[in-house]
C-alpha cells in the first residue's frame, strides 16, 4: 500500500469490521481504507467565522427559518444570532432580540455572497 502524502491533505483511517456467518462459522474480517480531504475547500466553520456581524437566514428541521445577524459560532456550528427574526412564506412572523440555535436542529445556513 502506497501513502502520499500532500500539502493541505488529511487522511483518515477509517477501520471497518465485517462480520460474515458463513456454515455455522462467524468469520472477522477487517478492511483499510484511507480518504483524503483536502483542506483549502471551504469548510463550514470557516465560512461562518468570516460571516459575523453579517445578516444570515438559518432553516431548522421543525422548518421554522430565523434570520439575523451572526454574532457567534462554534465548532458544533452553534449559532447567536442578533436581532433575530422568524420568516414565513418572505414575512416576518416575530421578532427577537438575541437567540441561540443549536447546531444539530440546523438544516441549512444561507450566507450572503
Amino acid at each position: 500500500m502506497r501513502l502520499y502524502f500532500h500539502y493541505k491533505l488529511i487522511l483518515i483511517f477509517r477501520f471497518v469490521w465485517k462480520y460474515y456467518c458463513s456454515k455455522g462459522f462467524i468469520i472477522l474480517t477487517i478492511g483499510f481504507s484511507i480518504e483524503a480531504y483536502n483542506v483549502s475547500e471551504k469548510m463550514p466553520i470557516k465560512a461562518l467565522e468570516q460571516q459575523l456581524n453579517d445578516v444570515i437566514s438559518v432553516k431548522l428541521k421543525d422548518q421554522r427559518i430565523f434570520r439575523g445577524h451572526l454574532t457567534r459560532c462554534d465548532m458544533y456550528m452553534n449559532l447567536t444570532l442578533a436581532d433575530a427574526d422568524e420568516i414565513e412564506n418572505e414575512q416576518i412572523r416575530a421578532k427577537y432580540g438575541q437567540i441561540l440555535i443549536r447546531g444539530n436542529n440546523i438544516l441549512w445556513i444561507q450566507i450572503p455572497e
